[in-house]
């Protein structure tokens, strides 16, 4: 079949959704599906792939890693009407999200969209951060929902909250899966040598963007006052982002210099090397919609201990392949600190991590979602959900701004 990705991020931005796209992508073409994506154009990155088609962009938009699109293109109208897609696929609810909606109901081909992010948790990215504009994230992206003729949720969790918030469409849910065979041949020992890491001290890994949302401010106060219960410990965070100045200070003023190593991004290579490498892996962000690098860790065999939030949830068994805790210090220190002295403990949460990631296959992940995409190609064109929504996002604020002024009128 012919799918086409409609996407707001993609390389070289690196961060779950564009995993999430280039896992999926790699199976269905090994499964002999012809997939094209549609994404930002990133100043000074060339695509070797044919099938990735770029879109002009405001480059690092509000001071941050993230190509702001510019949908209106003639040219990409033009391609997308070339390929003569059979179903769409977006993965955001805004800007190309809003143009693969358009360009898939005018010629009646099936929707499909991935609620990969929680929206209105990233809000401080617009210059107005208040309550009302997370209100009307959220009023947005569950109007999408409604739009499109399926949704995918990467969890339960998320599942459950899509419905709670009036998601009416049908949910399905399907995690991005792991490339499994990426994780046989490791090398552990490289994270040590690439470090100057010695064979007594014990390494707490942490891969992710580094960014507000992340939540990588409290990973570094647990790891104070980790060190501070023991001397043989490190951390290891890789990523970049618009906070890694501010984390790295941080860390001068902490004393921490010779006991945090900041990586920035990792060649894939090196990064299943570096997760094979970790004792255990370190993860706070409250925002995950699956928490793909959780995965990556416990593919490894690397055990986790995570601050418990949607997603995460359904990926770690607490007290089986890692520990969740509450986005509490204490807790998170206290949880931490009992795997990293407990050599036992941490080798059966090992086997244990690996085992679950095994059931999150990359492959099988990817055959139920073309199982998906099947039934909705064949199924009646008069049954698609042929409703569209024009400027969705000058609607919401004049609703939100009725709602607001509606309700300091009650209050007087």
């Amino acid at each position: 079949m012919k799918i086409s990705i409609f996407t707001n991020t993609y390389y070289p931005f690196l961060g779950g959704v564009t995993r999430s796209i280039e896992t999926f992508m790699q199976e269905f073409r090994v499964l002999g599906h012809d997939v094209h994506i549609f994404a930002p154009k990133y100043p000074d990155y060339h695509d070797t792939d044919p099938l990735i088609h770029r879109v002009p962009s405001i480059p690092r938009f509000n001071h941050t890693d993230f190509s702001l699109p510019l949908p209106f293109s003639l040219k990409l109208r033009s391609i997308f009407s070339e390929l003569g897609p059979d179903i769409v696929h977006l993965q955001h609810p805004f800007f190309l999200g809003e143009t693969g909606m358009h360009l898939a109901k005018h010629i009646n081909i099936p929707v499909v969209f991935t609620y990969h992010t929680q929206y209105e948790k990233y809000s401080h990215y617009v210059p107005f951060d208040s309550d009302m504009i997370k209100r009307l994230i959220i009023n947005l992206s569950t109007s999408f929902c409604n739009l499109c003729d399926l949704v995918i949720a990467p969890s339960n969790d998320i599942k459950d909250l899509l419905i709670q918030r009036g998601v009416k469409v049908r949910i399905e849910v399907i995690p991005t899966g792991i490339d499994l065979v990426r994780y046989k041949d490791t090398d552990p020992s490289w994270l040590r040598q690439r470090f100057s890491i010695g064979p007594e001290k014990k390494i707490l890994l942490h891969i992710g963007r580094l960014a507000r949302e992340k939540n990588i401010g409290f990973l570094l106060e647990a790891f104070r006052r980790l060190s501070e219960r023991s001397s043989d410990l490190v951390l290891v965070i890789s990523g970049e982002g618009d906070q890694e100045g501010h984390l790295k200070k941080w860390v001068r003023e902490a004393g921490l210099n010779n006991k945090v190593f900041f990586e920035g991004m990792m060649p894939k290579k090196d990064l299943v090397n570096a997760y094979a490498g970790g004792d255990i892996f370190i993860f706070s962000s409250r925002t995950e919609t699956q928490g793909i690098v959780i995965l990556e860790a416990m593919a490894s065999g690397t055990p986790v201990v995570a601050v418990e939030a949607p997603g995460v949830r359904d990926v770690i068994e607490d007290g089986v392949d890692g520990f969740l805790t509450q986005e509490s210090i204490e807790d998170f220190v206290s949880k931490a600190d009992l795997l990293i002295n407990d050599d036992q403990k941490r080798s059966s949460f090992a086997e244990s991590a690996i085992k679950k990631a095994h059931s999150f296959s990359s492959t099988a992940m990817a055959k139920r979602l073309l199982a998906e995409y099947d039934d909705l190609i064949h199924k009646s064109p008069a049954l698609l959900n042929r409703e569209i929504h024009h400027f969705q996002i000058i609607k919401g604020l004049l609703r939100e701004a009725v709602r607001k002024a509606l309700l300091l009128k009650n209050e007087h």
